[in-house]
């Protein structure tokens, strides 16, 4: 009686731990712009640039030729070592969204954004001109 008694407590308290990661993790659309932006981050891994300039919208790229995307690509493919992408939140309203995320060595956080924006053109989610995203 004793071992079945820990057991259900063992059970319970996995449950509940996973109930509370589950809890704390952000409510993503799996075909949102957050998984543009996971997306984005495997292909500037992987060195896929023109793949990865694909995912930008057309006012992105008459203010960004893809020379010059590519060099700044290159660039900021050669920092991501050691450097792990979180995506915190994710809003989308109509046809516009809002990607939240953070950037980290570890545990430390090196960026926060917070105002990622997406548009979606033809069913797809493109990364527009904002801030955040420039050339």
């Amino acid at each position: 009686m004793r071992t079945t008694s820990k057991l259900l407590a063992a059970v319970i308290t996995a449950l509940a731990l996973l109930a509370a990661g589950a809890a704390a993790a952000p409510s993503l659309s799996p075909t949102g712009p957050a998984q543009v932006t996971l997306q984005q981050d495997r292909l500037l891994r992987v060195g896929e640039f023109k793949k990865l300039y694909g995912l930008f919208t057309t006012r992105f790229k008459q203010q960004c030729g893809y020379a010059k995307f590519q060099q700044q690509a290159a660039k900021s493919r050669s920092q991501l070592k050691g450097i792990t992408l979180k995506v915190t939140g994710e809003q989308i309203t109509g046809s516009r969204g809002i990607v939240k995320y953070k950037y980290l060595r570890g545990t430390k956080v090196l960026a926060t954004i917070t105002n990622d924006l997406y548009v979606k053109v033809g069913g797809r989610w493109l990364d527009e001109v904002d801030p955040v995203t420039s050339c």
